[in-house]
């Protein structure tokens, strides 16, 4: 399959929860990011082309901030290597500035890698 994404993601060293922000129930755990979407392994399968409004609770305050509430949508879902997790492509929609610059900030402290 070829790459379809324009920017690098990252991948994270840390442990990074999402969940979905109506629910506060886990969507699933963060893989990796970058400014445009992001990599989740999640416990249930998610329908391409769903939209959800999600919340990335960070290690630490960026900003001020202890999460980003974001809407993203599904780009993709199948099957992670462990049978009992999916791996799911998200894109992000309708990020402001102060959005894109909490997660650029946490490329640098978190020592995210790439």
């Amino acid at each position: 399959m070829s790459e379809r994404r324009k920017r690098f993601r990252k991948p994270t060293l840390h442990f990074v929860k999402v969940v979905h922000q109506e629910t506060n129930e886990s969507f699933g755990r963060l893989v990796n990011v970058t400014t445009e979407g992001m990599l989740l392994v999640t416990e249930k399968a998610y329908e391409k082309g769903s939209a959800h409004q999600a919340r990335l609770i960070l290690p630490r305050l960026i900003h001020d901030r202890p999460s980003l509430d974001c809407e993203v949508q599904v780009r993709w879902c199948r099957p992670d290597g462990n049978p009992s997790y999916y791996a799911v492509g998200l894109q992000f929609l309708n990020l402001n500035h102060d959005d894109i610059m909490v997660i650029q900030e946490a490329f640098s402290r978190f020592h995210f890698v790439g």
